[in-house]
């Protein structure tokens, strides 16, 4: 939105949800311009030195940067051609100017012309630059309740390269301004060419409205699985589920009717607008002072109605708020209030090789996927680790069995309800089957589903869909926009994958549990365990040193990168110490190597990128996998050292009434920590690193705590 005359002062603050602002404010109030863009758009600001009041930014539509630029010229400011001039020259091109000139001349409907026109007429015929006001109807674009005349003074100018895109239009209605509002579209061939397959269309269901008892009796799966591949197999599932969501499940439509989406509007404020539109229309028809007060009552009576709506609207809104009502209902109501969605803010990334500030998303996609790629890749490993894992990985890993352990039976029914139930709405990796399509098979094809689950099992090989992961970048709280490394990447795996993952994650904790095997100290990915243990361990620990008065020295860590930097083949390695064998360990060895990745910024997809190490994003699976890989991370520590772990974050903790003592004790524990970070490839973070000492007595001058020979922060708080 280009907006003139904001009547803005320099520190007055305006906040418009999922909108940036680019304003220049007049001193001293009145005038003002601003350009308003929606967050979805790229867009980079352009500075423009002039007499004018202008703001300009170079706008990414269309695989194009198009440079806009809001111009207010007040009446009394004297111009020229040259003036108009040295703002085109700093304008990148292709280019649109919109604003209100204050100048009159036959061109664009006034039925006169001022020197003011024509300084912008010989400036358009100097510079080719093209008027998009509509040349045949030439509507008036200004009314003046005082004069009661229309004029035309509002102007969209553009380049001759953009000549042929530009589709003006004005609204009929005032809507409370003495300047009709004007859009403009650029109307640029929409038809997307799926080149290479970097533009995808992703099909979205609403769940919501679908005719659920249809869809199940409608699918009618294939149950032959036995002469078929498993990628086959799955292609027909997946097929065969599709074909009867899409008859009986809507398709949501990708346009958004933005008109009248207030909470408050309601069929009053329908009618007292087109009232209002048609009495302006009339008097413009038909000027006449009976007309125009016609038109005055209209627009007062719609101020009036709508201002009411609001207040009703709040009104009951408040009185809807009871003791009754239940923690979610109230959020809910609170939420509703939004008009809109929060939506993130368009990508500009900046080139790392060249410096050039990339906005077009098949660019961008990429830049994510070799970023994240490179996150995942033996490249961040450090030396001493590398020259371990280089010679573990020549050792052959077998998992051979005749399968008669009870973790490595078909799965049955049973599980497999329960796997579903325990599955919450997540969106759909890249085939598209959301949770809710296998919740509702009936009987017959619930069985059919496990039936091919359990080829899956039994075959020891995995669908490739599965092992593709679609990622999302996310911009990190407070972090530049432009760094690829400042987004967190949200990854959209296959449902029916992720069914089978809990299905083998149910068994594996069940294992572990059963047989004692996960370490006392890991608090999380633990049914019954939380975050709170992890606390009360420390707390315990404390209270009883304060009441001893000793002290108690605690280290505080977080490991870097955890699921990216796991080595696959040492998770291989640890799944054998446990014990494990047959299609338990084989499915996960299948699952966790070879896998790829696509990044998706708004539409389109990049290449496939292979991830070298590390363990999926957004797994159901990849949690318990990490616990079993960090599960002896305090082996190596003495017995009379206490730790807590909860996923990455560790705490390790010793108590003595000598702090030197305790000290020492606490160097023999970084040391052992610093001997497991090489022999398994996972490094702590530096910054997150501290150390604290709680006592009741005065704590003595000391020789701080190093870790892999840089000092460790001694903090008097900290966040665990």
């Amino acid at each position: 939105m280009a907006l003139q005359e904001t009547f803005l002062s320099p520190g007055k603050i305006v906040k418009l949800n999922n909108y940036q602002q680019l304003r220049k404010d007049r001193n001293g109030g009145g005038g003002g311009v601003s350009l308003i863009i929606h967050n979805s758009l790229s867009f980079i600001p352009v500075n423009v030195q002039s007499v004018f009041e202008v703001v300009a930014a170079k706008v990414y539509i269309n695989k194009t940067f198009y440079t806009i630029c809001s111009i207010y010229i007040p009446p009394q400011v004297n111009f020229g051609e040259q003036q108009l001039k040295e703002v085109w020259d700093q304008l990148p091109k292709p280019c649109l100017i919109l604003g209100d000139f204050n100048s009159h001349h036959p061109m664009w409907g006034s039925e006169h012309s001022d020197c003011r026109g024509k300084a912008v007429v010989e400036f358009m015929m100097a510079n080719g630059v093209h008027l998009n006001n509509d040349p045949e109807l030439l509507p008036p674009t200004y009314f003046s309740t005082t004069t009661k005349q229309f004029s035309h003074l509002d102007l969209s100018l553009s380049s001759g390269d953009m000549e042929k895109y530009v589709c003006w239009e004005i609204c009929e209605d005032l809507w409370d301004s003495d300047h009709f509002p004007i859009f403009i579209e650029l109307c640029y061939d929409r038809e997307v060419e799926r080149n290479n397959n970097k533009v995808c269309g992703r099909i979205r269901f609403n769940l919501d409205k679908g005719n659920w008892k249809k869809y199940s009796d409608k699918v009618n799966l294939s149950s032959d699985w036995d002469n078929k591949e498993i990628n086959e197999c799955s292609d027909t599932l997946y097929r065969e589920i599709l074909e009867s969501a899409i008859e009986y499940i809507p398709i949501k439509s990708h346009v958004i009717n933005f008109k009248y989406c207030n909470n408050w509007w309601n069929e009053e404020c329908d009618r007292a607008v087109r009232k209002r539109k048609s009495s302006l229309r009339k008097y413009h028809k038909f000027p006449s002072d009976f007309n125009f007060v016609l038109y005055k009552k209209d627009r007062a009576y719609a101020r009036y109605v709508i201002k009411q709506a609001k207040q009703d609207s709040w009104r009951n809104f408040v009185q809807s708020i009871s003791y009754k009502n239940g923690s979610q209902q109230l959020w809910g109501r609170i939420k509703a209030l939004k008009t809109g969605k929060g939506v993130q803010k368009a990508i500009t990334l900046r080139d790392q090789r060249d410096g050039v500030y990339v906005a077009d998303p098949v660019k961008t996609s990429k830049i994510f996927a070799e970023h994240f790629a490179l996150v995942s890749s033996i490249k961040n490993y450090q030396e001493p680790f590398v020259y371990h894992m280089t010679e573990g990985e020549f050792e052959t890993i077998s998992f051979d069995s005749e399968n008669e352990e009870s973790y490595n039976v078909p799965f049955n029914i049973s599980e497999l309800k329960y796997a579903l139930a325990c599955a919450n709405d997540t969106t759909p990796g890249n085939d598209d089957i959301h949770y809710r399509f296998l919740k509702a098979l009936n009987d017959k094809d619930m069985l059919t589903l496990l039936g091919f689950y359990n080829q899956v099992w039994v075959k020891e090989k995995i669908p490739e869909k599965w092992k593709e992961s679609i990622l999302l970048p996310i911009l990190k709280c407070g972090k530049a926009s432009f760094l690829p490394e400042s987004y967190r990447p949200i990854a959209l795996n296959s449902c029916v994958g992720k069914i089978m993952e809990r299905l083998v994650m149910q068994r594996l904790s069940a294992y572990m549990e059963e047989n004692r095997m996960i370490s006392p100290s890991q608090c999380g990915f633990r049914k019954g365990y939380g975050t709170l243990d992890a606390l009360v361990r420390l707390e315990s620990s404390v209270r009883e040193g304060f009441l001893r008065g000793e002290f108690v020295v605690a280290v505080f860590l977080d490991i870097e990168k955890a699921y990216d930097s796991v080595w696959q083949h040492g998770l291989l390695i640890k799944l054998r110490e446990l014990g494990l064998r047959g299609h338990l360990p084989k499915f996960i060895q299948n699952f966790i190597t070879n896998r790829n990745i696509k990044v998706k910024v708004d539409s389109t997809y990049s290449e496939s990128y292979h991830l070298e190490t590390g363990l999926q994003q957004g797994s159901v699976l990849s949690p318990i996998l990490f616990l079993i890989y960090i599960n002896m991370i305090f082996s190596g520590c003495p017995e009379d050292v206490m730790s807590s772990i909860f996923a990455d974050d560790c705490a390790v903790w010793i108590a003595s009434d000598d702090l030197e003592k305790a000290l020492d004790r606490m160097r023999t524990v970084m040391q052992a920590l610093e001997e497991w970070s090489d022999m398994w490839g996972l490094k702590f973070s530096p910054n997150k690193t501290k150390y604290l000492i709680f006592s009741k007595r005065p704590i003595p001058a000391h020789d701080p705590l190093t870790f892999r020979d840089a000092q460790i922060e001694l903090v008097a708080e900290y966040k665990f």
